[in-house]
């Protein structure tokens, strides 16, 4: 039940009490007024038949039914919409309808007062009083319910004291007046004691109206919790301060294999360790500390305290378990059973894969680092630590590479620093933010390292960095070689030329230049064997050509064909020239054109690692050869360029 006393009404906006006062009076019913008319004719005509004229009767009911039409009106217009105009606006809709309804009664009064009838005359200004005390405005509106009085009681009122003036008249008048006054001192105690109780109600259907909604919004939290604990992976129990527990989630019954059913026959925290004791959860009874009844009593003597350390332990399901008791408001104790089996085994295989990948990454012969997105050094290896030299920062985990670089450079390890840290520091870091990195870097004691960084999915970066120096080392080698064979090869009276396998130009010395008639450029314009053969074709080399195109291809096929088979040609000086194509038995002592991109490099390599190849040059009028001797089978289609006298064509 509601206490209507101790509601709180303060709150309550008073433009709601408004609307609830306007609402009642333009809602007053209007049959009742319809019905009073022929009462008070009746009585009218009782106190005054054959003494007041017809007219005295019918003036006042016209008046009276004009209004009660009107407040019809009002009421109609109000029903259909009540916000057609603003509360104030229907208060004095209400009024100037109503008023006038009154007035009708007052006004036959009036009349009939100014008839010689003392006796009829006192008893209708009782009436009329009485007509007063029954006005529905009188509880509602203060200004309505003055204006009615005062329409039903000045006119009679007036003609007593105005018209007729006798002691007795004037007499009648001050009573009617005095009940006017007292009348309308009652009315504004209960007008206040009427909205006074309109705000209670109001307060009253406020709270009725939150206390609705706080019961569906607690059936709702409670329903989204039984769902929410009951789609949980962890277990969950409620437990009274008590030891009665109250609810258990799936989860809770799926771990300790204990459902509902089970579970209502063990209606406190001691039952239930009880019966798990006997399942054995806890190990065998006799090893618990104290006996079976000794540790349960002990567990639920301290089932409630706060602060107890988690528990871990494996359940008769085979799932490892850790249960925290958390203590709740109101003495209510929730014991969180968290499911670990999973998390274990997820670690254990994390923990197993970071070991490998360790492994893995230390078994590299090569410095091997990795970093995050936050440029923070996550993993690296032995051979990096030493290629760092150990700078403890650049090697520690979780370190930012811009510290640990700046301690490496700072510590004179970075051989292009020199003289320039803070240089070197930020062209470092601006290299490795860069992205695909893959440098040459000189180190100290001449050695080389080669840094390759490449970004991973997730932004972080791996750097590998191996040493090149052998590498560089045999580049060197190889350059010298390059550069001496070049040497060598200038010097020779023959052309030499070496071609890939799809006819391009790979190398030429001078008199290959030379004997062709071929200057840098247009070799760098026709850098192919087919190129070369239809520039010397359309010059006229080989005299008118039928089909440039079909003898180009004729001649560079046959060149690349490594068949062996010589051929004549015949320059633009009108000077022949012996062309042959090698054969699989290595270098040969006639002109050759090769489609091998090794055999001079191996006939070079094998003079200077065995001293078997030599190179010589015929004093017979009419040839002069570069031949190699003794030096192994290299490449089918190798090839020497020989001079017998000029030459006009590859």
């Amino acid at each position: 039940m509601i206490d209507m006393n101790q509601l709180d009404i303060a709150g309550i906006d008073p433009k709601r009490v408004e609307r609830i006062i306007t609402d009642r009076l333009v809602a007053v019913p209007i049959l009742p007024k319809l019905v009073a008319l022929p009462i008070f004719a009746a009585v009218a005509a009782s106190l005054y038949a054959g003494i007041a004229p017809l007219w005295m009767f019918l003036v006042p009911a016209v008046v009276y039914v004009v209004s009660v039409w009107g407040s019809w009106r009002v009421q109609v217009t109000h029903k259909r919409n009540p916000d057609t105009v603003s509360l104030s606006a229907w208060r004095w809709l209400y009024t100037v309808t109503a008023v006038p309804t009154s007035f009708a009664n007052g006004l036959m009064g009036g009349f009939f007062a100014t008839l010689p009838a003392d006796q009829e005359r006192t008893l209708w200004t009782f009436a009329l009083c009485l007509i007063v005390g029954w006005t529905p405005s009188r509880g509602l509106d203060g200004r309505t319910f003055v204006l009615s009085a005062a329409a039903l009681l000045l006119p009679i009122g007036g003609v007593l004291v105005l018209g007729d003036g006798s002691r007795a008249a004037i007499g009648l008048a001050a009573i009617a007046f005095g009940f006017f006054v007292i009348i309308n001192l009652f009315a504004m105690i209960e007008r206040r004691r009427v909205r006074e109780q309109i705000a209670r109600d109001l307060a009253a259907s406020d709270l009725a109206q939150n206390l609705d909604q706080a019961n569906r919004d607690v059936a709702i939290a409670q329903d989204t919790m039984r769902t929410v604990l009951d789609n949980m992976s962890d277990g969950a129990m409620l437990y009274e301060g008590d030891g009665r527990w109250l609810y258990q989630n799936k989860a809770m019954a799926r771990l300790h294999d204990m459902p509902d059913e089970l579970l209502k026959t063990l209606p406190t925290f001691a039952d239930i360790v009880r019966f798990r004791a006997h399942r054995g959860d806890y190990g065998p009874i006799e090893a618990l500390p104290g006996g079976l009844e000794g540790w349960i009593q002990s567990r639920a003597a301290r089932f409630d305290a706060p602060g107890q350390p988690a528990e871990r332990r494996r359940t008769v399901t085979g799932r490892t378990v850790e249960v925290t008791y958390r203590p709740l408001p109101g003495g209510r104790v929730l014991t969180v059973h968290r499911d670990f089996t999973d998390i274990d085994a997820a670690r254990s295989e994390a923990e197993t894969t970071r070991r490998r990948l360790v492994d893995a990454i230390e078994s590299l012969d090569e410095p091997f680092a990795a970093f995050d997105a936050d440029e923070r050094l996550v993993v690296c290896n032995s051979a990096y630590r030493q290629r760092m030299r150990n700078v403890a920062r650049a090697v520690t985990p979780g370190e930012r590479f811009e510290d640990g670089i700046r301690d490496y450079i700072e510590a004179g390890h970075m051989l292009s620093a020199e003289g320039n840290h803070a240089q070197a520091i930020a062209d470092t870091l601006a290299l490795f933010r860069s992205g695909r990195v893959d440098r040459e870097i000189p180190t100290h004691g001449g050695r080389w390292t080669r840094l390759l960084n490449r970004k991973t999915s997730d932004g972080g970066t791996v750097s590998l960095l191996p040493d090149i120096t052998d590498i560089k080392v045999r580049e060197a080698e190889l350059v010298e070689t390059r550069a001496t064979m070049q040497a060598v090869l200038d010097n020779m009276g023959d052309g030499a030329a070496l071609y890939s396998p799809d006819g391009g130009l790979l190398f030429h010395n001078a008199a290959f230049r030379r004997l062709l008639d071929l200057d840098p450029a247009t070799i760098a314009a026709h850098p192919s064997l087919g190129a070369l053969g239809r520039h010397q074709l359309l010059r006229g080399d080989f005299g008118p050509p039928a089909d440039v195109e079909a003898e180009a291809e004729r001649r560079t096929a046959l060149v690349l064909s490594g068949s062996g088979t010589p051929f004549i040609r015949t320059g633009r000086d009108g000077r022949a020239w012996s062309s042959t194509t090698p054969t699989a038995n290595g270098c040969s002592s006639t002109t050759r054109w090769s489609s091998s991109t090794t055999w001079i490099a191996s006939c070079w390599q094998s003079c200077r690692t065995s001293g078997r190849c030599s190179a010589t040059k015929s004093t017979a009028a009419t040839s002069a050869s570069w031949t190699p001797h003794n030096v192994p089978n290299s490449s089918p289609r190798s090839a020497a360029c020989s001079k017998p006298a000029a030459t006009a064509g590859p």
